[in-house]
C-alpha cells in the first residue's frame, strides 16, 4: 500500500537531496521520455516508478515531474500505468513538430506536440506510444496501449528525427531498441521498417540497455557535427548516420567506446562488464529532446537499490542533476565533456571561501579549518607543483566520517573515495584525468546524500549516492608530495530546490540605445555591442537612453540608468570619447567623436605698403593693385589687416595681422607681391622708378653792354643777333656781359 507523504516537510533536511531529483515517495530508477515543451517553455521529466514500494517490483509505471528551469520540479500525476499488454518499462519522449502521426489538430502549437515511446513488458518488449490532450499532466495511449512495434525484443525505444530532405516530410523517424541495438525507421511513428543493428568499430553488434542517440556540433562549430551513441550512461560512441544505396540508415561508429562516468579508463574503455557496474555508478543516462538552443541536456540514475536506511526514509533513487553534453577535440581526438547545467548556478548561495593564489604544502595548515557545509557547490583551479602526488578535499567530516574527493596524480586519476563516507555506499570509482598546463580544475557538487565531481570542465566525472550522518559538516584541502597552488577556489552553500523558490532575476536585455544628439552607427541590434557617433564640436556633452527589460539596471560609464530615461550628461572632448554601457552579461561600447572647432574664414579687410600708396584703395573684392616708388627706394614692407584662423601669407610667409612684413627687396621696374588671405589671392605691382640724369640749366645773358654804339634791337636774353655803330673814328671796342650764376663767358 502507498505511504502519502507529507508534502509539508518530505523535502526536509535528514538523508533528502535538496538539489537532486528524488521521487516523494517509493521506488525510482531510469530517467525516461525527457522532453521540452517550448509552447510552454517546461521541461517534462518521466521515469521509471514503482509508486508502491521502496524496492523496485513488475509493477512499474512512468514517474513525471516539470520544471521551468531545470531546477526546481513539480511531480504530476503517474504519466503510464501497467495494462493488459504489459509493464511500462523505459523509453523517450519526442516532440511530433509535422504531425506526422496525427495525434494533434492545428489547435495545438507546433511545439506541444508531445509523444510518448514506451517500452511494454510481459513476456517479450515491444513498443507503445502515447499523446496527451492537456498539456502533459495526463497521456492516452494509442490503440488503447496496442503495440506498434513489436519484433523479437524492441524495448527502451529511443526515437528521434533525422533530417533528410529527399524523404518525405524532409526526413524520417528512427527508433533504436535495447538488447540488441536496432534501428528502425518510420514516417508517420505508426509503421516500422527495419534498417539496421549498432555495430562497435570493430563490426561487433552493440547489445545494450536504454539507448540514446543525437547530434552535437564538435567545438560548438554547427559545420562540423557528429552523431554520439550513448549506452545507458555506460560508455559512448561518436560516429555518423549514413544512408546506403537502397535507403536504409546504418549508425557508423568513428571511435572506440568511451568511457561516460566513473570506474574505467576514458581513453580505452572496456566495456564487458559495464552492464551491472554497481550502486555507485550513473545509469540509463537520457537527454531532453528539442532542449533550447540546441543544447543537449542529459540527467542520468545515480543507482541505488538500498532498501529504507531509517523509518523517515520514504524513497529510494535519486537523479543526477542535469548536465549539459559537449563534444570537444583533444590530443585524443574527439571526447564529450559532461558539465553541470548553468542553471543549476541559481542555486548557489552564500560563499563559504572564496580565495586566489594560495599555496599549498602537505606540512601546511587546512585552509579550510572551522568551514562547514553539506550542501555545498566548489569550483577551483589548481597548480601542481613538483612531486605532487594526490590533493584534493576531505569532505561531510565528523567523527570517523568523510568523502574525499581528489585527483590522484601518481596514477592520473580523478578519484571520489566514499569508504569512510558513512552506512552505505562505501565504494570508490575514478576516472582517468590529465592535467591541462600542468593544472586541473575541479567541480564538485555535495548534496546530502548524493555527490558529483566533474574534472576539466567534464571530460572525466564521478558521481554517487552516499550516506554520511546529517551533522558531519567539516571539511579540509590537503595535498600529498609536494606543493599544489589554489589558482582560484569558491565554495557556495546551496539553496534547496524543493523549498519556496526565490523569484529568480530576469536577465537584463538591453532592447534599444539612443542618444541625446547624435546617431548610433550601426543601428542598434542586441547582439552589436560596438557603435560609433560623430556630433559637431558645438555639441560639448551628450546623453544616453537605454531601454531594457530585466531585474538589473542598465549602467552607463558606471552609473545606473532607468529603461526609457536618460543618463545625465555626458560631458565630450574635441576628439573620441568611449561610453560603457553595461546590460546584464553584455557590454557595449559608443565611440562619440566631437568634432574639431570649424575654421573662422580669412577676410582681408586692409592693405597698405610701407613707402607707397596703392592704386585703387584697398578693397576685400578687388585683387589687383598697383604702386610706384622713387629709385630711391630699395624695398617695402606689406601691412595686412584681417580676421580669421588662418594667417594671411605675403609672398609666402606668414603675416601677422596688423603687422608688417619683413622687407622685399624691389628692382627697378615692376615688382610683383603675392598676398593670400583665405580662398583670396591679390597681387601688388610695385614699379620701382629708374635712376635719372642731373638736371642742367641753360645759361643766360642778363644784359649786354658796348663801350661805344648802341645794340639793335635793345637786349633781350631770348634774342641772340644784334648790330651796331660806330664811328670810324673808333677803332676798338670793348664788350660788357651781365649774367649770374657760375659760368664762364666769352667774348
Amino acid at each position: 500500500m502507498r505511504k502519502d507523504p507529507d508534502v509539508s516537510t518530505i523535502y526536509d533536511g535528514g538523508y533528502r537531496p535538496q538539489f537532486h531529483f528524488t521521487p516523494q515517495y517509493a521506488f525510482m530508477n531510469d530517467p525516461n521520455g525527457m522532453l521540452y515543451n517550448a509552447a510552454t517553455g517546461e521541461y517534462h521529466f518521466f521515469y521509471q516508478a514503482y509508486p508502491y514500494s521502496l524496492n523496485p517490483t513488475d509493477d512499474k509505471h512512468w514517474g513525471h515531474a516539470v520544471s521551468k528551469d531545470l531546477v526546481h520540479w513539480t511531480e504530476l500525476p503517474l504519466a503510464l500505468s501497467p495494462d493488459d499488454y504489459g509493464n511500462m518499462w523505459s523509453g523517450s519522449g519526442f516532440i511530433d513538430y509535422k504531425n506526422t502521426g496525427g495525434f494533434y489538430d492545428e489547435s495545438v502549437p507546433e511545439a506541444a506536440r508531445m509523444v510518448l515511446a514506451y517500452a511494454i513488458v510481459r513476456s517479450g518488449g515491444a513498443t507503445g506510444l502515447a499523446y496527451t490532450e492537456d498539456g502533459g499532466v495526463t497521456w492516452t495511449k494509442y490503440q488503447g496501449g496496442k503495440p506498434v512495434l513489436s519484433d523479437g525484443w524492441c524495448a527502451d525505444p529511443k526515437v528521434f528525427w533525422y533530417d533528410d530532405a529527399s524523404m518525405e516530410n524532409g526526413g524520417t523517424w528512427v527508433l533504436l531498441t535495447s538488447g540488441e541495438t536496432k534501428l528502425y525507421t518510420s514516417p508517420d511513428l505508426k509503421n516500422w521498417t527495419y534498417n539496421s543493428s549498432l555495430k562497435l568499430k570493430n563490426g561487433t553488434a552493440v547489445s545494450w540497455e536504454c539507448p540514446d542517440m543525437y547530434e552535437v556540433a564538435v567545438d560548438g562549430n554547427p559545420a562540423n557535427k557528429k552523431w554520439v551513441y550513448n549506452a545507458a550512461g555506460s560508455f559512448y560512441l561518436i560516429g555518423d548516420i549514413v544512408k546506403g544505396p537502397d535507403g536504409m540508415l546504418s549508425f557508423v561508429a568513428e571511435s572506440e567506446p568511451l568511457l561516460y562516468n566513473g570506474d574505467s579508463h576514458q581513453y580505452n574503455a572496456d566495456i564487458s562488464g559495464l552492464q551491472n557496474q554497481g550502486d555507485h555508478a550513473v545509469y540509463a543516462t537520457q537527454t531532453f529532446y528539442a532542449a533550447p538552443d540546441d543544447r543537449i541536456l542529459s540527467v542520468s540514475w545515480l543507482r541505488e537499490t538500498a532498501g529504507a536506511l531509517d523509518g523517515s526514509k520514504m524513497w529510494n533513487g535519486t537523479m543526477t542533476v542535469p548536465l549539459e553534453t559537449t563534444l570537444r577535440t583533444t590530443e585524443d581526438g574527439i571526447r564529450m565533456y559532461s558539465y553541470p547545467a548553468k542553471e543549476l548556478n541559481s542555486l548557489r548561495g552564500d560563499l563559504i571561501y572564496s580565495d586566489t593564489d594560495v599555496p599549498v604544502s602537505p606540512d601546511g595548515a587546512n585552509i579550510l579549518d572551522g568551514k562547514q557545509g553539506v550542501m555545498m557547490d566548489i569550483e577551483g583551479t589548481f597548480t601542481l607543483g613538483s612531486g605532487v602526488t594526490e590533493f584534493g578535499f576531505k569532505l561531510r567530516q565528523g567523527g570517523t566520517q568523510e568523502t574525499v574527493v581528489k585527483y590522484d596524480a601518481a596514477n592520473g586519476q580523478l578519484t571520489l573515495d566514499k569508504s569512510k563516507s558513512g552506512l552505505a555506499y562505501t565504494g570508490i570509482s575514478s576516472m582517468e584525468l590529465r592535467p591541462e598546463n600542468g593544472k586541473v580544475k575541479l567541480r564538485i557538487l555535495v548534496d546530502s546524500t548524493a555527490i558529483e565531481a566533474f574534472g576539466n570542465d567534464g571530460i572525466a566525472a564521478v558521481s554517487s549516492v552516499y550516506f554520511p550522518d546529517p551533522t558531519s559538516a567539516g571539511m579540509e584541502f590537503y595535498v600529498k608530495g609536494g606543493d599544489v597552488t589554489v589558482d582560484s577556489l569558491n565554495i557556495y552553500a546551496m539553496d534547496s530546490s524543493w523549498k519556496e523558490p526565490s523569484p529568480q532575476p530576469v536577465p537584463t536585455v538591453l532592447t534599444d540605445l539612443t542618444l541625446s544628439s547624435a546617431l548610433l552607427t550601426p543601428n542598434f541590434s542586441v547582439d552589436v555591442t560596438e557603435y560609433t557617433a560623430t556630433v559637431a564640436n558645438s555639441v560639448n556633452s551628450i546623453k544616453v537612453l537605454p531601454t531594457y527589460t530585466g531585474d538589473a539596471a542598465v549602467t552607463v560609464n558606471g552609473v545606473e540608468v532607468a529603461s526609457g530615461a536618460y543618463s545625465a550628461d555626458i560631458a565630450l572632448s574635441v576628439g573620441e570619447n568611449t561610453i560603457t554601457v553595461v546590460a546584464g552579461e553584455k557590454t557595449y561600447t559608443i565611440k562619440v567623436t566631437r568634432e574639431e572647432p570649424a575654421p573662422v574664414p580669412t577676410v582681408l579687410t586692409d592693405l597698405t605698403l610701407s613707402s607707397a600708396l596703392l592704386t585703387p584703395n584697398f578693397s576685400a573684392d578687388v585683387t589687383e593693385y598697383t604702386a610706384t616708388v622713387a629709385n630711391s627706394v630699395g624695398s617695402i614692407k606689406v601691412l595686412p589687416t584681417y580676421t580669421g584662423d588662418t594667417a594671411v601669407t605675403v609672398n609666402g610667409t606668414e603675416v601677422a595681422s596688423g603687422a608688417y612684413s619683413a622687407d622685399i627687396s624691389l628692382s627697378v621696374g615692376e615688382n610683383t607681391i603675392t598676398v593670400v588671405a583665405g580662398e583670396k589671392t591679390y597681387t601688388i605691382k610695385v614699379t620701382r622708378e629708374d635712376k635719372k640724369p642731373p638736371v642742367t640749366e641753360k645759361p643766360f645773358l642778363d644784359g649786354l653792354e658796348l663801350s661805344q654804339g648802341v645794340l639793335q634791337p635793345s637786349f633781350d636774353k631770348d634774342v641772340n643777333a644784334y648790330s651796331a655803330s660806330v664811328t670810324n673814328s673808333v677803332d676798338s671796342i670793348q664788350v660788357k656781359p651781365f649774367y649770374s650764376g657760375e659760368m664762364a663767358v666769352t667774348v
